[in-house]
Order: structure tokens, then C-alpha cells, then sequence
């Protein structure tokens, strides 16, 4: 029986990071979408892979919340918006499944392992949104969107000179603030998962570099 993460483990959870930088979406209707597929087909294969490690009481936690959620719905004093209320929960209890795929194998990880992890993908982000102002990246990336993402792409680059005095760094998502989003979590994530001396100063250096490549106002919270 195996006990500890393995290679495919690895590529597994960089595909789920994956998708939850690209947040790319499957519509079953014009208003019914299944997001972050990438990343709900790793946490599938990571559950198929390794159900000895689901733990009863996790799963009954996990069941407690979302009851709570599902009582939370009926409790609302205006039942005309029921539908979408229920679609929400839907994709809420989605997400604390992938999010729950993703711990059970995370906790098995030593920590300098799963940060190198996050911090591989921070460096990803910080040389892709370097080469696309200087390469034909952009025109790849562009290209990529344009393909997967079905609707909600981003294409306001006169309103990016005018506020940032560049065009922002889409790199293969539907819009800038899924780049600045991704590099300030998974850049967070590295900050808390190593044990390197000098990661303060390496982390106040990613922000400061994903701020001068990217312009997003959302890593500043990664200072906070």
C-alpha cells in the first residue's frame, strides 16, 4: 500500500495548480458552467489514486459544512433566487471536494518538497510574463485563449497604457487578474510551506518583480 506522494502525485498537483491559474470552465448550458476543470480532473485521479487515505472523520466534517450549507439556502428570506442558490452550493461542495483531493495528499509531502512545487510555478509566471513583451509569446498565449476559454477574455489593452502604462501579462488565461491572483497565492503558499532562511527577503522580491511584470493591484495584498 503506497504511503507517500509519488511522481505522478507531483504532476497530478501541478496540473490542479494549473487549473486553478487558467480557470478554464466546461458550459453544460449558456448559464450552467463545471469550473476549473483541470483542476477537478486532477483531484479525481488524485481520489481514484489513493481512497485508503480518505479518513472518515474528514468525511464527516466535510459533510457537517455542507449540510450547513444546504440549511443556509432554505433560511433565506427571498426563495425566488432558490435556483441559483442551489447552483452555488453545487459548485461550492465541487470546490471543497478538489480542495479536499488536494490536502489528503499535501499532508503526506515534506514541506521543502511541496514548496519547491509553488515556488516552480511562481518562477513559470515571473519568466513567462517577462518573454511576453519580449517575445512571441503574447501571440501564443493569445492564440491559446482564444481556443479554451469560451467567453469573458480579456481584450481592454488601450485601458492597461492608460492606468498602467503597459499592456498587463494575460499568459494563457482569460484575463490579468487571473495571472496577478495565481502568482500572489502560489508565491504565499511557497512563503508558508518553506523552511529556507532567507525566504522573507526572496518573497518580498517575488511580489516586487510580479508587480513590476504584471501591474496587479492584488499582489500588493500579498504584503498584508
Amino acid at each position: 500500500m503506497q504511503r507517500h506522494p509519488d511522481m505522478l502525485d507531483s504532476a497530478l498537483i501541478l496540473v490542479f495548480l494549473t487549473g486553478i491559474y487558467m480557470e478554464v470552465a466546461i458550459f453544460l448550458s449558456p448559464t450552467v458552467p463545471i469550473p476549473n476543470v483541470l483542476a477537478g480532473l486532477a483531484a479525481i485521479a488524485l481520489l481514484l489514486r489513493h481512497p485508503d487515505w480518505v479518513e472518515e472523520k474528514h468525511v464527516v466534517a466535510l459533510a457537517i459544512v455542507i449540510v450547513l450549507l444546504l440549511i443556509s439556502i432554505f433560511c433565506a428570506a427571498d426563495l425566488g433566487f432558490f435556483k441559483k442558490r442551489l447552483l452555488g452550493l453545487v459548485q461550492l461542495t465541487y470546490s471543497l471536494v478538489l480542495g479536499y483531493s488536494l490536502f489528503i495528499v499535501a499532508i503526506r509531502y515534506e514541506r521543502t518538497r511541496l514548496a519547491t512545487l509553488f515556488l516552480g510555478f511562481c518562477i513559470f509566471i515571473i519568466i513567462g510574463t517577462a518573454l511576453e513583451d519580449y517575445t512571441p509569446l503574447r501571440a501564443v498565449s493569445d492564440a491559446v485563449r482564444e481556443h479554451v476559454y469560451n467567453f469573458g477574455i480579456y481584450d481592454a489593452d488601450a485601458r492597461d497604457e492608460l492606468l498602467y502604462g503597459r499592456i498587463r501579462p494575460k499568459l494563457f488565461t482569460s484575463e490579468p487578474s487571473a495571472v496577478t491572483f495565481g502568482f500572489a497565492l502560489f508565491s504565499l503558499c511557497w512563503y508558508l510551506l518553506t523552511t529556507w532562511r532567507w525566504k522573507l527577503v526572496t518573497y518580498l522580491a517575488l511580489i516586487a518583480g510580479g508587480y513590476f511584470l504584471m501591474r496587479g493591484p492584488t499582489l500588493l495584498l500579498g504584503l498584508v
